[in-house]
């Protein structure tokens, strides 16, 4: 359920065409890096939780699954909020 939950925010938010139009420049504002900050915990988690797993401890591949979809929806959420601050004026 969390994943589909996942996966369906990701495909209603990258309908945006203003998301891949541009460089992404991590951090401008404080609520943007507060998202890539969550990204990258999220992606470090998701490496942790792959060794957990080669090493016998974790056996749900679905853990690895969602950190990975988390992190990429944690991505297009700092996006946008690049673009709001972009058009603000």
């Amino acid at each position: 359920e969390m994943i589909d939950f996942v996966e369906k925010e990701l495909l209603e938010r990258e309908k945006n065409p203003e998301i891949m139009k541009d460089w992404a420049f991590p951090g401008r504002s404080k609520a943007e890096a507060f998202m890539d900050v969550a990204r990258t915990s999220c992606r470090r988690a998701e490496r942790n939780v792959v060794v957990l797993m080669e090493e016998g401890l974790i056996a749900n591949k679905l853990v690895i699954k969602y950190l990975n979809r988390l992190s990429d929806l944690l991505w297009i959420i700092a996006r946008e909020i690049q673009i709001k601050e972009k058009y603000k004026t």
